[in-house]
């Protein structure tokens, strides 16, 4: 294992200690047959917090920069509060997977919003998601493509 390996291992197992949700994803996919309402969420979950969101993702074009595997800037809006904007650049160095996201303002994400990719499709989804059981889960809806 990798110093990062055993770093996750080592913060992992501090949440145990503390009785706190661990930062280690474990992506699990189900299909489900509809989209649960807020409602019947907060209903079936007590008083676990459970938040919906609409998420507008765009993929940007990236052809001039080198070794970027993609771009994409993403608008987060819940309702009752002002939207969040973020812009993620994936690109590979030396065979690894480099990440890097950073927080946009609206004239930045409306500027940015004029590169998209007209290859890639522009991606809608509504979310809601909860805490249960000390795992986070994160209902999706592709409302388009």
């Amino acid at each position: 294992p990798s110093f990062e390996d055993k770093l996750r291992s080592l913060v992992a197992r501090v949440c145990l200690l503390l009785d706190i949700p661990d930062t280690v994803r474990r992506p699990r996919k189900f299909l489900l047959e509809k989209f649960p309402t807020l409602e019947h969420a907060k209903q079936h979950l007590g008083d676990a917090e459970v938040v919906q969101a609409t998420v507008s993702k765009i993929y940007l074009k990236t052809q001039a920069q080198p070794n970027v595997l993609y771009t994409w800037i993403r608008r987060r809006q819940q309702p009752g509060h002002r939207p969040s904007y973020v812009i993620k650049t994936v690109s590979e160095q030396g065979g690894q997977r480099i990440e890097k996201k950073q927080q946009l303002t609206r004239r930045q994400w409306e500027a940015m919003k004029q590169y998209f990719d007209p290859n890639r499709h522009y991606v809608q989804i509504r979310r809601l998601d909860f805490f249960h059981d000390r795992v986070f889960y994160e209902v999706s809806e592709f409302l388009c493509p």
